[in-house]
């Protein structure tokens, strides 16, 4: 926590961290996509089927198959998210921020506190845009754990590094179609298949505090 914005860039510059090593969490991005296409699926949904496309699609005149597969990517905004906070442990703690969903944050941020969430007011601002979940209510987490260390209100501003590093990431997804013609030229099936990572193991909507990168780095359940 500093008095101005390039003292606290100086003193993250200076900080030293030596990370654990988490392993080999994924395949080089040369393996990624085969190494999905080949294991096997820990859970799997049938959303639409009418009558049988695999054998119409054998039977078909013109058969077209195709692979389309995309990588991890940022939920990058214009500008990296920023929130202020400002903690009161007796009374009703305010954070300012671009939060997608105030209202689920609104019960994270309680629970990070541990007061009820009636103590927690989550005012929207309009930020730099918003992409699936960016990383503002994070922001908001980190403003909150410094706000509460410190006992003033702290503005926390992300460089554009945090966002692009540590924000969250679109999956990475395979999709794979198949669709036969007749000889009218009229497609008498076709089937469609997507793999992806599914991100269940770390809901997108921000209502506990184990949600909340902050969190996750200080080791809190």
């Amino acid at each position: 926590v500093a008095q101005n914005e390039w003292a606290a860039v100086k003193a993250a510059r200076a900080v030293k961290v030596t990370w654990t090593d988490a392993g080999d969490v994924f395949p080089p991005q040369s393996e990624l996509f085969a190494r999905m296409r080949a294991a096997a699926p820990k859970a799997s949904r049938e959303t639409a089927k009418r009558g049988d496309a695999a054998a119409a699609i054998g039977k078909a005149v013109t058969r077209v198959e195709a692979t389309y597969a995309y990588p991890f990517h940022s939920h990058a905004t214009m500008g990296p998210g920023c929130a202020v906070a400002d903690v009161q442990m007796n009374g009703i703690t305010t954070v300012w921020c671009g939060a997608q969903k105030p209202h689920a944050s609104q019960r994270g941020y309680a629970e990070l506190l541990g007061v009820t969430p009636d103590k927690v007011r989550v005012a929207w601002m309009e930020d730099s845009g918003s992409y699936g979940r960016p990383g503002f209510d994070d922001v908001g987490a980190d403003a909150i754990v410094l706000s509460r260390a410190v006992g003033k209100p702290v503005r926390v501003q992300w460089m554009r590094s945090d966002l692009t590093g540590w924000g969250p990431k679109g999956p990475a997804t395979v999709f794979e179609l198949r669709a036969g013609v007749d000889a009218n030229g009229t497609i008498s099936g076709a089937q469609f298949t997507s793999k992806s990572f599914s991100g269940g193991e770390i809901h997108f909507i921000p209502t506990s505090q184990s949600n909340f990168l902050a969190s996750q780095l200080m080791g809190t359940p």
